[in-house]
């Protein structure tokens, strides 16, 4: 083996430049050495320099690979014998060729019998290759696709054919002129120009692939995106799409990035037969970070009529909130302060009455008393509403300012018993316009004291470890004034989360007062062999009945549902969770079921819901529905998704979906099928059938997005 480095060949440094588009051929200035490795290198009298033999060339990270070089230096002519192998250093351009002649400028050079790959992804076969200017490479006569060829299967499912294509490495871009598109060797269609970015490029001007949409109320539709880069800050895309009823939208979305920040516009803008006038919907989305600690953040939203999301199938909201947000976060304190407007899409309320205008705030502040020990908590807040209707009760006004102050201390003994000491005192002022039901200013004050006892036990079985958790809780809270509107507390939340919180309302409106003693059960088993599960239970005692505090459905207990919380996870990918809570007659009030499982090929979940009717959470009637959904990777391409709700309580389909993806190494296709069913909410049924097809290869954003075929042995 020979070993040759040095600036006597130069020529052979320079070729790589020449052919991968080094800067050293366009420099004017000598390249750093190159390395020759070879089974023979001779230097002959007539000024040629050959080299033979498992022959490569290291330079500047390059790699060449070749059986023979002959390098002329009476003629500056090199001349490569293959097959030949060029690499460049970060393995994206793969050059293979049977044959090259590069002559003396150093910036012209052929390769014949050539093939170009791009990325491992994209590859280009041509009868010839040229490279000009260490940035272009010229393919004759070539075939490009990112399809697996295999012995049996010499066709690829797509390819181009074309009678030039061109790389331009500089820009990252691949232009095909007289091209071809051929699906499976038969041709489709004709293109006398087009250009896509190479794997590596992330962001670039151009058509992106159309997608397809068929819909009961729309008919037949094509989108085709146009992405625009105006610069590495900002881009826009420009989305026209037609159907054969007569529907033409229009699809706007603008992004640009700051320094700090970046914001987002939206809008889709829609002339049908379906409404009169036209349609559309649009969203402002973005985030600031501001001086001293300070977070901006819009999140502004509106849409022309109550269907035009269901028409065009973009979510299912039926509420809309466009809201300004200040905050800012620090160990000890948060300082948060927003400002909403609301629009509801529900054929059941009117914006004329609900709460369109909001305005909501909270500072809170964090210290630890040296005098006292423990912790304590400052906290105000501030809420308003206002509705557009000057009607009396239907129209009402409403404000409140609140402020809170809370202590609380935990001590623990010798026997693991942990006690804590609450305090808290609350002040509320409400202040209500267009209501005559309420007078226009109050003050409520609300003195709370608490005390919790924990003793955790923790056991060690055969194969497992245990945790049980006891927990006792007793609360005293009078509240001076308990006729005040109620705007933000028509929820209640009564889980294992809450059991222990003092107030179980959304809100602060609504207050829990009395005595209350909360009793809840933890138990948790964690198994070596990786099943873990969870009990939790617990109840509510109160002092007499009264409806500030129903988490069950008679207002008249003293006690509260039984209340049972069950996880469970194994290490076979199957999850489970219920939720329930019982009257004392264990009847059931509430009951949430969630199971899941899944594995890399296949996944299911399940969920069933059931909720008797409660008027103070505002649901008039019970609620009883089922969703099932899950996917299936039916083999190495093809992968399948459903998801079905059934409303039991009307006995009738809520929404069914169903796609279906086939993805191998150059090839996407996403077929989709969804049908959405009328309500009392939404009038309209829609049916809607979309396909989505993608070359893979093209861009960056389609690497390794499938699994490659595979080829028969």
């Amino acid at each position: 083996m020979a070993r040759m480095t040095g600036k006597r060949h130069l020529g052979l440094a320079i070729v790589l430049a020449a052919l991968l588009g080094g800067s050293a051929a366009l420099a004017q200035e000598p390249p750093a050495p190159a390395t020759l490795i070879a089974d023979s290198v001779q230097s002959n009298p007539d000024g040629t320099l050959r080299a033979t033999g498992a022959v490569e060339i290291f330079y500047d990270g390059n790699r060449v690979q070749a059986d023979e070089i002959i390098y002329d230096q009476t003629q500056d002519r090199l001349t490569i014998n293959g097959p030949i192998r060029l690499t460049s250093p970060d393995g994206d351009i793969v050059i293979l060729a049977s044959q090259a002649d590069l002559d003396g400028t150093l910036q012209d050079g052929i390769l014949r019998s050539a093939r170009l790959v791009l990325s491992q992804q994209v590859q280009i076969a041509a009868s010839e290759i040229q490279r000009t200017s260490g940035r272009f490479t010229q393919l004759y006569r070539a075939v490009a696709s990112s399809c697996q060829v295999c012995d049996t299967r010499e066709v690829p499912l797509w390819q181009i054919r074309a009678e030039r294509i061109v790389h331009d490495q500089l820009e990252r871009q691949i232009y095909f002129e007289d091209a071809t598109f051929e699906v499976a060797g038969v041709p489709v269609f004709y293109l006398p120009r087009f250009r896509v970015p190479d794997p590596t490029l992330v962001r670039t001007s151009g058509f992106l692939f159309p997608t397809f949409r068929s819909t009961d109320s729309l008919g037949f539709g094509v989108e085709v995106p146009y992405f625009f880069v105006i610069d590495e800050h900002r881009d826009l895309l420009i989305s026209p799409a037609v159907t054969n009823r007569d529907s033409r939208t229009l699809g706007l979305r603008y992004r640009q990035a700051f320094t700090n920040g970046n914001l987002e516009f939206e809008g889709y803008f829609t002339r049908d037969q379906l409404d009169e006038g036209d349609r559309g919907y649009a969203t402002f989305d973005a985030i600031f970070g501001l001086p001293r600690g300070y977070v901006l953040q819009f999140d502004l939203e509106t849409v022309s009529d109550r269907n035009y999301f269901r028409d065009y199938g973009f979510n299912d909201q039926d509420r809309l909130e466009s809201a300004v947000d200040l905050t800012r976060t620090r160990r000890d304190t948060l300082l948060r302060t927003s400002g909403s407007y609301f629009t509801t899409l529900r054929e059941s309320e009117d914006n004329e009455t609900i709460p369109r205008y909001v305005v909501d705030g909270e500072y809170r502040y964090r210290f630890f008393p040296a005098a006292v020990g423990g912790q304590s908590e400052v906290a105000f807040s501030f809420l308003g509403l206002r509705r557009p209707s000057e009607d009396d009760i239907i129209g009402r006004d409403s404000g409140r300012l609140s402020g809170v102050a809370d202590w609380r201390r935990s001590w623990t003994n010798t026997w693991g018993m942990v006690g804590t000491a609450i305090g808290e005192v609350a002040v509320d002022a409400f202040f209500t316009q267009n209501d005559d039901r309420f007078e226009s200013n109050q003050v409520r004050t609300t003195p709370t004291l608490a005390a919790e006892l924990r003793w955790p036990f923790q056991k060690r079985s055969e194969g497992a470890q245990h945790v049980i958790e006891p927990v006792a809780q007793l609360v005293w809270s009078r509240i001076t004034d308990e006729v005040v509107p109620n705007e933000d507390s028509t929820a209640v939340e009564f889980d294992e989360v809450s059991l222990f919180e003092f107030n179980r309302f959304s809100g602060r409106d609504r207050l829990e007062s009395g005595w209350r003693a909360n009793f809840g059960l933890v138990w948790t088993r964690f198994a070596d062999s990786g099943w873990d599960s969870t009990l939790t239970l617990g109840r509510v005692f109160r002092e007499g009945g009264g409806d500030a505090f129903t988490p069950g459905v008679d207002p008249s207990e003293s006690a509260s549902d039984w209340l049972t919380t069950v996880k469970l996870s194994t290490p076979y990918g199957l999850n489970l969770i219920n939720r329930a809570q019982y009257g004392s007659d264990f009847r059931v009030d509430k009951n949430a079921f969630r199971l899941d499982w899944a594995t890399p090929d296949t996944g299911v979940g399940v969920t069933y819901t059931w909720l008797r009717e409660s008027l103070i959470e505002n649901r008039t009637d019970d609620t009883n529905e089922l969703s099932v959904g899950g996917y299936r990777q039916l083999n190495a391409n093809w992968r399948a998704d459903a998801e079905y709700t059934y409303d039991a309580e009307n006995s009738r389909s809520r929404e069914a979906e169903l796609g279906l993806v086939y993805r191998n190494e150059c090839i996407t296709v996403d077929l989709s099928l969804s049908r959405d069913y009328a309500s009392s909410a939404n009038l309209r049924t829609t049916t809607d059938f979309g396909i989505q097809i993608a070359l893979n290869g093209f861009g960056a954003g389609a690497l390794n997005t499938g699994r490659p075929s595979r080829c028969k042995l």
